[in-house]
């Protein structure tokens, strides 16, 4: 199994749930750290038969225990926000707010309110939406919803995943891209800039140990 060995001040954290569609329908419950310094990655990725408040609470625990999590940003998972007060941790609930838009018939005035708190005005909070405001600025993009990690869904989602797959093996495949990812987000640019003859060898390197987890 590829392993995920990140280290970091990964304060803010992005959970969102993908639903393996296969014999089962177990669901990819993947969490992506953001620090203050706008660095992102993909800290962990579990297989679980669903979302429920045993599978948030085992993973809540693993990222407690590396990570010294300020905000959690997540889509309207009350599994979640159940463990997460029951765990008394001192973590801000961060609502995504595309996901409240669409079940909204008012958008346009959530839209102002936080309009309205972006430019220092004081806003009453009843959805947990501005928690975000209690980061740096840098990242508030990041943080409003869970899009950085669907976007990483949607390269799990370009594999051809055929009846052969199991869950498990999804699961694996799934890790590997996350390694992926981390590299080229974190590594490459400083890699380039440094010199590009050690980008190259180390380019060969990556895609000999990359296809090499896929197949």
């Amino acid at each position: 199994m590829p392993k995920l060995e990140v280290k970091g001040n990964f304060k803010y954290i992005i959970i969102d749930g993908k639903h393996v569609k296969l014999t089962h329908g177990e669901v990819l419950l993947i969490a992506m750290g953001v620090t203050p310094d706008k660095e992102r990655t993909i800290l962990d990725i579990t297989l679980a038969k669903e979302e429920n408040k045993r599978s948030y609470c085992e993973l809540l625990v693993r990222l407690w225990k590396k990570y010294n999590v300020v905000i959690i940003v997540a889509d309207g998972a009350k599994a979640l926000d159940i463990v997460i007060n029951a765990s008394q941790m001192k973590i801000k609930r961060q609502c995504c707010i595309v996901h409240m838009k669409r079940n909204m018939s008012k958008g346009e005035r959530l839209d102002k309110l936080i309009k309205w708190a972006e430019e220092g005005e004081t806003v009453v909070d009843k959805y947990g939406v501005l928690n975000y405001l209690e980061a740096q600025r840098e990242v508030w993009k990041w943080l409003k919803s869970n899009n950085l990690v669907e976007s990483f869904n949607s390269l799990v989602e370009r594999r051809c995943f055929g009846k052969f797959h199991s869950p498990w093996r999804i699961f694996q495949i799934a890790r590997a891209i996350a390694i992926a990812y981390n590299l080229f987000t974190n590594y490459l640019i400083t890699v380039i800039l440094l010199q590009l003859s050690l980008f190259l060898s180390l380019l060969s390197i990556y895609l000999d140990y990359f296809f090499l987890e896929l197949y």
